[in-house]
């Protein structure tokens, strides 16, 4: 279980700083994106776990469609192996859970005052460092991955 604590936690937040910082840059089609990364949160566990074991199964999923397009050495068996099977837990929490983290970070960053933005650019110029003003999403994120995600890991696992 530490195993898939570790790597449910790192990746969220990984993923979902990496997805905040890219929406944050003001690109063409924000209002079309940001649904898309939290329409997973919208799916209860027991859908994604399906989902997920129908995708990742060697008969009928990733496998197949590989070996249907020609590459027939290509193997990835991860859900019928005991070993590697709570990567493909993970997997599916990190997917679920990651666009409920960006939204934490996405709204960190936009709380952000543009005149503290403008001054920390100042003085980055000047060789000075110091840490933008912002209320923690990542421990925010933290906090509420652990409890939201350790009722429902169950329902995933099929």
């Amino acid at each position: 279980m530490g195993l898939f604590g570790g790597l449910y936690v790192f990746f969220c937040l990984a993923l979902g700083l990496t997805l905040a910082i890219l929406i944050d840059q003001k690109i063409r089609g924000e209002g079309f994106l940001r649904p898309i990364y939290l329409y997973p949160l919208a799916l209860s566990f027991i859908v994604t776990g399906t989902a997920w074991k129908l995708f990742l199964d060697p008969g009928i999923g990733l496998e197949k469609a590989v070996h249907d397009w020609g590459w027939t050495s290509f193997h990835f068996d991860w859900v019928v192996n005991p070993r590697m099977m709570i990567y493909c837990v993970a997997i599916a929490g990190i997917w679920a859970s990651s666009g409920f983290v960006m939204a934490l970070f996405l709204a960190g960053l936009r709380g952000i005052d543009s005149e503290i933005l403008k001054a920390r650019a100042d003085r980055r110029r000047f060789g000075l460092c110091d840490v933008p003003a912002h209320h923690h999403p990542d421990h925010a994120a933290g906090v509420f991955l652990g409890p939201h995600h350790s009722d429902s890991s169950g329902d995933q696992i099929l």
